[in-house]
This record gives C-alpha cells, structure tokens and sequence, in this order.
C-alpha cells in the first residue's frame, strides 16, 4: 500500500463503513486522512488485497505507544 492507493482505498472503506451499520458516516475525504495518517506513522501495517489485480479489501492498523 503507497500514497498512490490511497484515493481508491479511501472510496472502498467509505462505501463499506457507510453501509455496515456502525453509525458513522465516511467520505472519501475522511477515509483519505485517516488512511494517510496510518500509512504515515506505521507504513508496514497497512496492506491491500487484490484479487486478478482489482482491490478488494485492506488492512491497516496504527500501534499507539
């Protein structure tokens, strides 16, 4: 996962945040900076899955000391 990503991924988490029923609402714009603050602070925690090279998930996760 790069900065490159980040813009497809940002859509893909908002769309399946928004309609998962937690009670938060997601743009692209909110997902975008969440996803660039942890690619920023823990970069070799933040991956992508693709399947026949089209995005279909991503994990990421930020360790808070």
């Amino acid at each position: 996962m790069g900065e490159a990503d980040i813009g497809q991924l940002a859509e893909l988490y908002a769309v399946t945040f928004n309609q998962n029923g937690v009670q938060e609402h997601w743009t692209k714009q909110t997902a975008s900076r969440l996803l660039v603050h942890c690619l920023s602070k823990q970069p070799d925690l933040c991956f992508m899955a693709l399947v026949n090279d089209q995005l279909v998930g991503g994990f990421l996760a930020c360790i808070k000391l």
